[in-house]
Protein backbone atom coordinates (compact mmCIF):
# COMPACT_ATOMS: atom_id res chain seq x y z
CA UNK A 1 0.00 0.00 0.00
CA UNK A 2 1.36 3.44 -0.96
CA UNK A 3 0.10 7.00 -0.62
CA UNK A 4 -0.84 9.02 -3.68
CA UNK A 5 -0.68 12.80 -3.30
CA UNK A 6 -3.65 14.63 -4.84
CA UNK A 7 -2.78 17.99 -6.39
CA UNK A 8 -5.57 20.37 -7.38
CA UNK A 9 -4.48 22.61 -10.26
CA UNK A 10 -5.90 25.36 -12.48
CA UNK A 11 -8.73 26.47 -10.22
CA UNK A 12 -10.30 29.41 -12.12
CA UNK A 13 -9.90 32.89 -10.69
CA UNK A 14 -12.88 33.96 -8.61
CA UNK A 15 -13.69 30.39 -7.54
CA UNK A 16 -12.85 28.52 -4.35
CA UNK A 17 -13.26 25.06 -2.82
CA UNK A 18 -15.49 25.07 0.26
CA UNK A 19 -15.28 21.48 1.47
CA UNK A 20 -12.45 19.44 2.94
CA UNK A 21 -10.56 17.53 0.25
CA UNK A 22 -8.23 14.64 1.14
CA UNK A 23 -4.61 15.42 0.41
CA UNK A 24 -3.78 11.75 -0.27
CA UNK A 25 -5.37 8.58 -1.56
CA UNK A 26 -4.21 5.08 -0.72
CA UNK A 27 -3.27 2.67 -3.48
CA UNK A 28 -3.20 -1.09 -3.02
CA UNK A 29 -0.66 -2.39 -5.53
CA UNK A 30 0.22 -5.86 -6.81
CA UNK A 31 3.36 -6.81 -8.68
CA UNK A 32 6.82 -8.28 -8.30
CA UNK A 33 8.78 -7.29 -5.24
CA UNK A 34 11.50 -5.73 -7.40
CA UNK A 35 9.03 -3.49 -9.25
CA UNK A 36 7.21 -2.47 -6.09
CA UNK A 37 10.44 -1.58 -4.31
CA UNK A 38 11.47 0.61 -7.25
CA UNK A 39 8.47 2.92 -6.83
CA UNK A 40 9.44 6.33 -5.42
CA UNK A 41 6.56 6.87 -3.00
CA UNK A 42 7.60 10.50 -2.36
CA UNK A 43 6.88 11.32 -6.01
CA UNK A 44 3.58 9.48 -6.23
CA UNK A 45 1.09 12.18 -7.20
CA UNK A 46 -1.82 12.82 -9.52
CA UNK A 47 -3.28 16.11 -10.68
CA UNK A 48 -6.94 17.01 -10.83
CA UNK A 49 -7.36 19.68 -13.50
CA UNK A 50 -10.03 22.16 -12.41
CA UNK A 51 -9.95 24.26 -15.59
CA UNK A 52 -13.42 25.51 -16.49
CA UNK A 53 -15.03 24.16 -13.34
CA UNK A 54 -18.40 25.72 -12.48
CA UNK A 55 -20.12 26.55 -9.22
CA UNK A 56 -21.60 23.50 -7.52
CA UNK A 57 -20.38 19.98 -6.78
CA UNK A 58 -17.97 18.28 -9.14
CA UNK A 59 -16.64 14.73 -8.77
CA UNK A 60 -13.41 13.26 -10.13
CA UNK A 61 -12.56 9.58 -10.39
CA UNK A 62 -9.06 8.34 -9.64
CA UNK A 63 -8.44 6.03 -12.60
CA UNK A 64 -5.63 3.50 -12.26
CA UNK A 65 -4.50 4.00 -15.88
CA UNK A 66 -3.78 7.68 -15.15
CA UNK A 67 -1.48 6.97 -12.24
CA UNK A 68 2.33 7.14 -12.50
CA UNK A 69 3.13 3.44 -12.02
CA UNK A 70 5.60 1.07 -13.66
CA UNK A 71 4.34 -1.42 -16.19
CA UNK A 72 3.22 -4.78 -14.80
CA UNK A 73 2.13 -3.18 -11.54
CA UNK A 74 -1.60 -3.49 -10.98
CA UNK A 75 -3.79 -1.31 -8.80
CA UNK A 76 -6.20 -3.51 -6.87
CA UNK A 77 -7.82 -0.76 -4.81
CA UNK A 78 -7.93 3.05 -4.65
CA UNK A 79 -9.24 4.67 -1.46
CA UNK A 80 -11.01 6.97 -1.99
CA UNK A 81 -11.71 6.23 -5.62
CA UNK A 82 -13.72 9.43 -6.15
CA UNK A 83 -13.00 12.98 -5.03
CA UNK A 84 -15.89 15.42 -4.71
CA UNK A 85 -15.33 19.18 -4.63
CA UNK A 86 -17.80 21.88 -3.66
CA UNK A 87 -17.07 24.96 -5.77
CA UNK A 88 -18.39 28.42 -4.96
CA UNK A 89 -17.77 31.88 -6.35
CA UNK A 90 -15.70 34.30 -4.28
CA UNK A 91 -17.62 37.39 -3.21
CA UNK A 92 -17.32 40.44 -0.99
CA UNK A 93 -19.80 42.01 1.39
CA UNK A 94 -19.78 44.88 3.87
CA UNK A 95 -21.57 44.35 7.21
CA UNK A 96 -21.90 46.43 10.39
CA UNK A 97 -19.72 45.84 13.44
CA UNK A 98 -21.41 45.01 16.75
CA UNK A 99 -19.77 46.00 20.03
CA UNK A 100 -19.63 43.38 22.79
CA UNK A 101 -18.70 44.37 26.35
CA UNK A 102 -17.99 42.65 29.63
CA UNK A 103 -17.94 43.90 33.21
CA UNK A 104 -19.74 46.94 34.60
CA UNK A 105 -18.96 50.62 35.00
CA UNK A 106 -18.26 51.88 38.50
CA UNK A 107 -21.18 53.24 40.48
CA UNK A 108 -22.12 56.74 39.41
CA UNK A 109 -20.97 56.31 35.79
CA UNK A 110 -23.05 55.63 32.70
CA UNK A 111 -22.23 54.84 29.08
CA UNK A 112 -23.53 57.68 26.96
CA UNK A 113 -22.33 56.61 23.53
CA UNK A 114 -20.21 53.94 21.84
CA UNK A 115 -18.51 54.88 18.56
CA UNK A 116 -16.83 52.27 16.35
CA UNK A 117 -14.19 53.35 13.84
CA UNK A 118 -14.83 51.95 11.32
CA UNK A 119 -18.48 51.10 11.86
CA UNK A 120 -18.45 48.46 9.09
CA UNK A 121 -16.06 45.80 7.85
CA UNK A 122 -15.62 44.18 4.46
CA UNK A 123 -15.77 40.39 4.24
CA UNK A 124 -14.46 38.09 1.52
CA UNK A 125 -15.31 34.45 0.96
CA UNK A 126 -17.75 32.01 -0.65
CA UNK A 127 -20.93 33.79 -1.69
CA UNK A 128 -23.06 31.05 -0.14
CA UNK A 129 -21.50 31.67 3.28
CA UNK A 130 -21.40 35.46 2.96
CA UNK A 131 -25.16 35.66 2.53
CA UNK A 132 -25.79 34.28 6.04
CA UNK A 133 -23.61 36.84 7.88
CA UNK A 134 -25.49 39.95 9.01
CA UNK A 135 -22.83 41.44 11.32
CA UNK A 136 -19.41 40.87 12.86
CA UNK A 137 -18.86 41.25 16.60
CA UNK A 138 -15.88 42.68 18.43
CA UNK A 139 -14.04 40.78 21.08
CA UNK A 140 -15.45 41.82 24.44
CA UNK A 141 -14.32 45.21 25.77
CA UNK A 142 -13.90 45.36 29.56
CA UNK A 143 -15.82 48.22 31.20
CA UNK A 144 -14.50 47.69 34.72
CA UNK A 145 -11.62 50.19 34.58
CA UNK A 146 -13.27 52.88 32.46
CA UNK A 147 -13.31 56.49 33.69
CA UNK A 148 -15.57 59.41 32.90
CA UNK A 149 -14.69 61.02 29.57
CA UNK A 150 -13.84 59.58 26.16
CA UNK A 151 -12.11 56.21 26.47
CA UNK A 152 -10.29 55.00 23.34
CA UNK A 153 -9.74 51.25 23.12
CA UNK A 154 -8.09 49.26 20.32
CA UNK A 155 -10.39 46.35 19.64
CA UNK A 156 -10.20 43.21 17.56
CA UNK A 157 -12.94 41.61 15.51
CA UNK A 158 -14.04 38.02 16.00
CA UNK A 159 -13.42 35.66 13.10
CA UNK A 160 -16.54 35.04 11.02
CA UNK A 161 -17.68 31.43 10.53
CA UNK A 162 -16.66 29.12 7.70
CA UNK A 163 -14.18 30.24 5.07
CA UNK A 164 -15.16 33.91 5.25
CA UNK A 165 -12.24 36.23 5.96
CA UNK A 166 -12.03 39.78 7.30
CA UNK A 167 -10.43 42.41 5.11
CA UNK A 168 -9.33 44.16 8.33
CA UNK A 169 -9.31 43.00 11.96
CA UNK A 170 -8.74 46.13 14.05
CA UNK A 171 -11.36 48.59 15.22
CA UNK A 172 -11.11 51.68 17.43
CA UNK A 173 -13.78 51.74 20.14
CA UNK A 174 -14.59 55.14 21.61
CA UNK A 175 -16.67 54.92 24.77
CA UNK A 176 -18.17 58.20 25.97
CA UNK A 177 -18.78 57.86 29.71
CA UNK A 178 -20.38 60.50 31.92
CA UNK A 179 -21.30 60.84 35.56
CA UNK A 180 -24.90 60.03 36.30
CA UNK A 181 -27.11 62.98 37.24
CA UNK A 182 -28.63 62.53 40.67
CA UNK A 183 -31.89 63.97 41.95
CA UNK A 184 -32.81 64.86 45.52
CA UNK A 185 -36.01 66.31 46.90
CA UNK A 186 -36.00 68.80 49.78
CA UNK A 187 -39.36 69.09 51.58
CA UNK A 188 -40.65 71.92 53.78
CA UNK A 189 -37.95 74.39 52.78
CA UNK A 190 -38.89 77.97 53.76
CA UNK A 191 -38.66 80.58 51.04
CA UNK A 192 -37.60 84.12 51.89
CA UNK A 193 -37.58 87.19 49.65
CA UNK A 194 -34.59 89.46 50.03
CA UNK A 195 -33.98 92.99 48.87
CA UNK A 196 -37.54 93.34 47.62
CA UNK A 197 -38.46 96.93 46.70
Amino acid sequence: TVRLRIDLVNLPAGKMITNTVPAFAQLRLRGSGLLLSSIDTDRMATQLDLSGVRTGRVTYSLVASDLPLPRNVDVTRVTPSRISLDIDAVGRRTVPIKLLTTGELRAGLELVEAILLPAEVELEGPKGQLSSIAEVSTQRVDLNDMDAGVNDVMGRLQNPPGLVELRSRDVVVQLVIDRQLAQRTFADVPIAIRNAR
